[in-house]
C-alpha cells in the first residue's frame, strides 16, 4: 500500500441559495491521506487434507477471477488438483482432480455473466499431481502437506507469433489486446530494438501492455495472466470538516457530506463531520437544514472542490513477483515480467513529473526458524528483481550509463531482504497470515515500495 499525504484545500462556494445567509468560504483542512492499494492474488484454493471443499475465504478470489474472465473474451483459465503424498487419505489422484473441478464449478456459480466464461474455465489433469514442495514426500509437518493440498488456478497462453510478423502487420494483433483489457504481451528478443520498433507502432491505449523481455528466442507471445494477478487500487481522501468552516449558522442542522449521486459519505453527528472513502472525480456536497425565526425550514447545500497545495510526498508500494523458496533465478513467469515493466515505467513517470526518488526493492519470505537464513534468501531475491528492474529503465530511456542516469534525476534505488519474523503486511490479513497456506506462499514475495517527493 502507499499513501500519498496532501495538505488540501477546500473551496465552498454557495450555490444560488445566497438569500439564505450561505456565503462563499475558503478553508484549509487538516493533513488528509489518499491510499492507494496494490493487492496481489496467490491464484490457488487450498484444502483440508482429505476435503475438497472449499472455504467460504477464497470466495472473495474466485469472484474477482470470474468477474475478470468476462473482460477478457479471449482467456482461457486452466484449474489443476494437487494433493500430498502423505495427508490425503485414499483415492489421492482423484481427489486432486475433483478438487480442481469444485474450484471451476464455484468460479462460475460466483460470476454474475456466467454464459460469457462457461466455456472458458476448464480443468486439467496435473502431470504430476503428487506436490512436495518444502518437504520430502513422507513429510507429515502440517504446514507443508497444508501447502500441497490445493488447486492452482492459472491462464492458458493465448497466443504467439513472430517479431517479424508483428512489426509487418500489427492490425489483427492489436485486436486481441482490444478485446482482452487486462491481457498483455511480451516481446521476446536479443534486441530491445524490436520492442521499440513494434510499440512505436501501437496505438496508445494498448502500448503500455507491450512489454519487452531479453531471450534467445524472438518472438511475441500474449497472456492472460492479469486476470488473476493484475493489481489495483482504492482511493481514499480523510479529513475533518466543522460547521464553522462551511460557515453555517447556529441554527442550521447539518446532516452530512454527500456525493453527487447521493451516496452518503459521512453525517455530522458532531460539531465536525469526518469522512473517508472519497474519489476526487465526484463532485460532493456538504448538506443542511436551516430554521428561519418565522419557524420556517429550508435545506441549503454547499459544492466542495479539492485541490492540491503545497509540498506533495507519496510513498508507493508495487508487488512484484512470488518466489518459491527453492528459487535461485530470475522469475521469468509473464505476469512477473509486466510488474518489473510497470514499476520501471512507474519510476520514469515519476522523474518526469519532478519528483526525486528513493526506491527499496524488499524481499518478503513467510516465518521460518533460521531468521538470518530467511534475511538472505529474501534478500537475494530482491536483488534479482532489482538488477531486472534497472535493466528495463536503461532500456526504456534507451541510456547506456543508466547509473548516471539515476545521479542526475535523484534517483536512489537498493535492495533490502526482510527477516521471517516482520510478518508481511500487504493484502490484507489472507494474504499475510502466517498461519494459512495461501498467507505464507503469498508472503514469498518481492515488492517495490517509491518514496517521492518534490
Amino acid at each position: 500500500m502507499f499513501r500519498k499525504v496532501l495538505f488540501i484545500l477546500v473551496s465552498i462556494t454557495a450555490l444560488s441559495y445566497a438569500q439564505f445567509g450561505v456565503s462563499p468560504s475558503t478553508i484549509k483542512a487538516k493533513v488528509n491521506r489518499i491510499t492507494y492499494e496494490v493487492v496481489p492474488f496467490y491464484p490457488a484454493v487450498f484444502f483440508r487434507s482429505g476435503s475438497q471443499n472449499i472455504d467460504a475465504r477464497f470466495n472473495p478470489l474466485l469472484s474477482e477471477i470470474a468477474k475478470r474472465l468476462a473482460l477478457n473474451v479471449d482467456v482461457v483459465v486452466e484449474v489443476r488438483g494437487y494433493f500430498h503424498p502423505r495427508g490425503d487419505g485414499e483415492d489421492k489422484v482423484s481427489l486432486a482432480m475433483r478438487r480442481a473441478i469444485k474450484v471451476k464449478d464455484a468460479i462460475l456459480n460466483l460470476s454474475k455473466n456466467k454464459n460469457l466464461i462457461k466455456d472458458r474455465v476448464v480443468t486439467q489433469p496435473s502431470p504430476d499431481p503428487a506436490r512436495m514442495d518444502r518437504g520430502v514426500a513422507g513429510s507429515t509437518d502440517p504446514k507443508i502437506q497444508a501447502e500441497n493440498q490445493l488447486a492452482v488456478i492459472s491462464t492458458a497462453p493465448m497466443t504467439k507469433f513472430s517479431a517479424d510478423e508483428l512489426i509487418k502487420d500489427t492490425y489483427k494483433h492489436v485486436k486481441i489486446l482490444e478485446y482482452n483489457p487486462l491481457a498483455f504481451a511480451i516481446v521476446r528478443s536479443q534486441n530491445p530494438g524490436d520492442w521499440r520498433e513494434i510499440t512505436e507502432k501501437l496505438p496508445p491505449h494498448v502500448v503500455w501492455r507491450v512489454f519487452y523481455f531479453s531471450s534467445f528466442e524472438r518472438k511475441v507471445t500474449v497472456h492472460g495472466d492479469w486476470v488473476v494477478r493484475r493489481p489495483w487500487c482504492n482511493v481514499e481522501l480523510g479529513g475533518k470538516i466543522s460547521a464553522d468552516a462551511v460557515n453555517a449558522s447556529a441554527k442550521s442542522q447539518l446532516y452530512g457530506f454527500i456525493r453527487e449521486d447521493g451516496y452518503s459519505v459521512g453525517v455530522f453527528a458532531t460539531p465536525t463531520i469526518s469522512f473517508g472513502v472519497i474519489d476526487p472525480r465526484w463532485n460532493y456536497y456538504v448538506v443542511a437544514l436551516e430554521e428561519s425565526p418565522a419557524g420556517n425550514s429550508w435545506a441549503w447545500s454547499k459544492p466542495i472542490k479539492f485541490k492540491i497545495s503545497g509540498k506533495e510526498e507519496r510513498t508507493e508500494r508495487w508487488f512484484v513477483v512470488n518466489y518459491d523458496l527453492p528459487d535461485i533465478k530470475l522469475s521469468e513467469e509473464p505476469y512477473a515480467i509486466a510488474n518489473r515493466f510497470v514499476v520501471a515505467r512507474r519510476i520514469i513517470e515519476l522523474v518526469d513529473a519532478g519528483f526525486k526518488l528513493d526506491v527499496t526493492v524488499v524481499g518478503h519470505t513467510d516465518v521460518l526458524k533460521d531468521e538470518e537464513r530467511s534475511r538472505q534468501q529474501s534478500l537475494y531475491w530482491a536483488q534479482l528483481e532489482m538488477g531486472a528492474i534497472i535493466d528495463i529503465v536503461a532500456i526504456c530511456k534507451n541510456v547506456g550509463k543508466i547509473g548516471d542516469w539515476f545521479d542526475e534525476h535523484g534517483v536512489k534505488i537498493t535492495a533490502r531482504g526482510e527477516m521471517g519474523n516482520k510478518p508481511a503486511t500487504l493484502g490484507g490479513k489472507i494474504f499475510c497470515d502466517n498461519s494459512l497456506p495461501e498467507g505464507r506462499l503469498g508472503n514469498r514475495r518481492v515488492e517495490v515500495v517509491i518514496k517521492a517527493t518534490r
